[in-house]
């Protein structure tokens, strides 16, 4: 168990199986053994991770700073502890550990997909792999700058003028790029406070780039959007398309990111921006069926994460049930969830 770590962290545990020989652990870190003629190890490394132990840790770890703070012997001693019969703790152990290898199964089949686009970004955004005979068109190379029409910028507008917010124009800044699609922004302008500012009205399908501080972050607007300081809204030639250059950017995001400088807040210049070598095929039709393979790799990734979300609910609301006494299990109940979770897989 960690004893001293950020009040999100501290408490966490696992119970050790010997997966690794000769382990050692340090200091932040404390252990203990439990008595298995009272309760099962499995079903108490379970319940120490359910939200009324956080719960408690959080509650009860302290220290001189607000980020690091630290738990002793003496709280993990007192953890509220509601124990059901031995063969129940065993059951109620098995049904989660069930739950958390198809978590872990749905995590691989991420990983693995994941690890799928990037070799696909790697031969079908440089040219190794052709997906058809366009007579020979060839690929087009050159800076980013030759083949856009511009790179927009974005504002903010006057934070003591009332009337200038709560409108109905989502305004995004970097901490709204969480996703590789803008899902929503969290914050709105009215009209008059795009026309009193920087900002300028990017539609839907334009590819924006962190700039500032999470340099290298590529998203694509999926509504009209008005863009801080911080971002760039790029509009290639029509010889370009914008879902393509959008994956290209993404391929190559770590090199943008490396071109950030600063001391404390990194950012990247716009001449390094237009100076970024890009390289696409000149036939329209194989950049989109590009696009289109990775259009359906990303969405499949997306429904196994959205399947992986969902199991770790499940197992939430289970936990909150089972850990509890609020439902209690029954020695023949559960018998074919493997086989359950095994097909909805």
């Amino acid at each position: 168990m960690s004893r001293s770590n950020t009040p999100d962290k501290v408490g966490r545990s696992i119970l050790y199986k010997g997966e690794v020989l000769n382990c050692s652990y340090p200091d932040l870190m404390i252990r203990f053994r439990i008595d298995e003629s009272k309760a099962k190890p499995e079903f108490i490394e379970s319940k120490l991770k359910s939200f009324f132990v956080r719960s408690y840790f959080k509650k009860c770890a302290a220290g001189s700073s607000r980020t690091m703070v630290k738990i002793n012997k003496s709280i993990i001693e007192n953890i509220p502890i509601i124990l059901p019969p031995l063969s129940e703790q065993t059951k109620i152990a098995q049904i989660l550990s069930t739950w958390d290898k198809a978590i872990e199964t749905v995590e691989a089949l991420i990983e693995k997909s994941t690890l799928q686009k990037k070799a696909l970004m790697q031969q079908l955004l440089t040219g190794e792999k052709r997906l058809i005979n366009s007579g020979d068109q060839g690929w087009t190379s050159g800076g980013l700058g030759d083949f856009v029409e511009k790179i927009v910028g974005g504002g903010t507008p006057g934070r003591n003028i009332v009337e200038f917010w709560d409108g109905n124009i989502p305004w995004v800044t970097v901490k709204d790029l969480i996703a590789p699609i803008i899902k929503g922004a969290q914050e709105h302008i009215t009209k008059e406070g795009l026309e009193n500012s920087a900002g300028n009205l990017i539609p839907a399908g334009t590819v924006i780039m962190a700039t500032r501080m999470a340099v290298g972050k590529i998203v694509m607007a999926t509504c009209d959007v008005v863009i801080n300081q911080d971002l760039k809204a790029i509009f290639p030639k029509k010889l370009l398309e914008s879902k393509y250059l959008y994956y290209w950017l993404i391929f190559h995001s770590e090199n943008i990111k490396r071109l950030g400088t600063g001391s404390t807040v990194k950012g990247v210049q716009l001449g390094d921006i237009r100076h970024l070598k890009l390289l696409f095929p000149t036939s329209l039709q194989e950049q989109q069926k590009i696009v289109s393979i990775f259009d359906n790799v990303t969405l499949d990734i997306k429904k196994l994460d959205e399947q992986r979300v969902c199991l770790q609910q499940e197992k939430q609301a289970l936990m909150q049930q089972l850990l509890t006494g609020k439902r209690r299990v029954k020695p023949d109940e559960f018998e074919d969830l493997p086989q359950q979770l095994e097909k909805a897989l």
